[in-house]
């Protein structure tokens, strides 16, 4: 059964709370990780981009950059409130898409993570060939 709405006719209205009536502390820690998590990634990214000695690959950029619009993303629908309690629910249009964009990013993660490990592989056939056996 697709839900479009939660109005009060809906039988799994009946038995599972509404996302709005879940602890208010619980929620605020959530997204207060998320967003500690964003700016920590941020401060990584800045730092291994300006850091001359070491070279990275891009493709490591790449996956730090999907992590943080995934931080970005799970964060939608509490940023326009700043709170986890507000008297009126999330729009649908909003929820829609912050659902379009976490089940993108889902993908994105996955496919920057194989980048990564395809360039490591890469490195590793290439060290293998140079060894003598």
């Amino acid at each position: 059964m697709l839900l479009i709405s939660r109005d009060p006719y809906d039988p799994h209205h009946i038995y599972h709370p509404t996302p709005w009536h879940y602890p208010v502390p619980a929620v605020n820690a959530y997204f207060g990780l998320e967003i500690a998590g964003f700016c920590m990634l941020v401060l990584l990214i800045i730092t291994s981009w300006c850091s001359p000695i070491i070279q990275r690959d891009k493709s490591l950029y790449n996956l730090f950059v999907v992590l943080c619009l995934a931080c970005v993303f799970h964060s939608i629908v509490w940023l326009p409130h700043g709170k986890a309690e507000y008297a009126d629910p999330p729009g649908f249009g909003l929820c829609l898409t912050q659902s379009m964009f976490v089940m993108g990013n889902s993908t994105a993660q996955a496919i920057a993570a194989i980048g990564i490990i395809f360039k490591v592989s890469s490195r590793g056939l290439q060290w293998m060939w140079k060894c003598p056996i």
